[in-house]
């Protein structure tokens, strides 16, 4: 289902909570993948690149040739290299589980990484495959697909597949993502023999069972700078992070200095489908692949919001901060604060749009008292 099916099939939801809780299940899904693949990000450059043993993650993959994109792919060199995928659950449906397969069937005769930021290629000698499950579903999943490649040789792929899981949990008041590696047989491991040993996936995650470790203040600067992950973002997804990143930088001098003060007054920004577009794609995320049809599902999202206007492509967004319910301090580091802020911004758009989408009128915040300024909580901190 593309970003346009998913708007149009909202305005099917008579009820506004299971509408409010559909967005933010749409929401969450999305965030969850970009999290995940921040976290490996954020760790190949940290470990890897940092130590001169890895050579470039690429966020925005895709093949020179055959246009293939998968979610991530880490270079280690001309010896080695991984083709990450991330999967938050492997349904049960015979057409969604062979998708899938067919997916990572599509890797098997090995794809060109990219090596650089100047367009350079490479292709490994020894490609592995690695599948990241949500432990909710990851036993039950990885065993499902396992199990169709061995009823459906076709669809079994030949290249090496490694299969983890990730947990997102709270662990001594600090919120953590946990991923490690689903041991089947010995067949599904880490090639990566041509790593010095004490960089080697396969010894930490697979032979010493030790998991990775990954907190937002680890991870949020990685998503801070990249923001989305390889798929097309929902609309939800989009329209919030066109509110706390990339609207305000087409707003006029004196709009963005009352956002900084945390000015919750409605400013109006004048846009188009097509600057929105070239904004994320060029300036803001380069090497991002956001279409234009993407964006314009997000900003009319926002129009069913109550905070933007359209006539024919061009666009008016009432912009401003939006008011907090929650306390200033959320985590326990200024990176955790805000990686709980932005989800807290999609819940509000999730209500605002779901009383969109009933008739409601929306109520616009007023402009608070200067004493409640200092008390709010704001992205415009970030």
């Amino acid at each position: 289902m593309d970003s346009q099916e998913k708007v149009a099939n909202m305005s099917q939801q008579p009820d506004y909570s299971e509408c409010v809780k559909a967005q933010k299940a749409e929401f969450n899904s999305y965030d969850q993948t970009v999290d995940v693949v921040s976290c490996w990000h954020s760790y190949f450059d940290s470990v890897f690149v940092r130590n001169g043993v890895g050579a470039y993650f690429d966020r925005f993959p895709e093949t020179p040739v055959t246009k293939l994109r998968p979610d991530f792919t880490m270079l280690f060199g001309e010896d080695y290299g991984i083709v990450g995928e991330v999967a938050r659950s492997v349904s049960e449906n015979a057409r969604v589980l062979d998708s899938k397969a067919m997916q990572l069937k599509s890797y098997d005769s090995g794809i060109e990484f990219r090596a650089n930021n100047k367009g350079d290629f490479v292709k490994p000698r020894i490609q592995d495959t690695l599948l990241i499950l949500n432990s909710m579903h990851s036993d039950r999943g990885a065993q499902m697909l396992l199990d169709l490649h061995k009823r459906t040789k076709n669809l079994a792929p030949d290249n090496n597949l490694v299969l983890m899981e990730y947990n997102f949990a709270q662990v001594d008041a600090q919120s953590i993502y946990f991923f490690k590696k689903i041991v089947f047989d010995r067949k599904h491991s880490f090639r990566d023999q041509s790593l010095p040993g004490e960089f080697s996936l396969e010894r930490m995650l697979g032979k010493e069972r030790q998991p990775l470790k990954c907190s937002p203040e680890k991870f949020c600067g990685n998503k801070a700078t990249h923001l989305f992950c390889n798929d097309s973002p929902c609309p939800i997804y989009l329209a919030t992070r066109l509110w706390d990143r990339i609207l305000i930088t087409q707003a006029t001098e004196d709009a963005q200095r009352k956002w900084k003060r945390k000015s919750t007054a409605a400013t109006a920004i004048p846009t188009t489908t097509n600057a929105v577009c070239d904004l994320i794609n060029n300036k803001i995320v380069p090497g991002c692949k956001i279409t234009s049809e993407t964006v314009k599902n997000a900003l009319k999202y926002l129009e069913i919001a109550g905070r933007a206007t359209s006539i024919n492509d061009a666009w008016v967004i009432s912009y401003g901060n939006l008011k907090r319910r929650k306390a200033k301090t959320i985590g326990n580091s200024r990176q955790e604060n805000a990686f709980f802020e932005m989800k807290e911004i999609g819940d509000i758009l999730a209500e605002m749009y779901c009383k969109g989408l009933r008739g409601d009128r929306i109520q616009l915040d007023e402009e608070p008292e200067e004493g409640e300024l200092s008390r709010q909580s704001f992205l415009g901190d970030y």
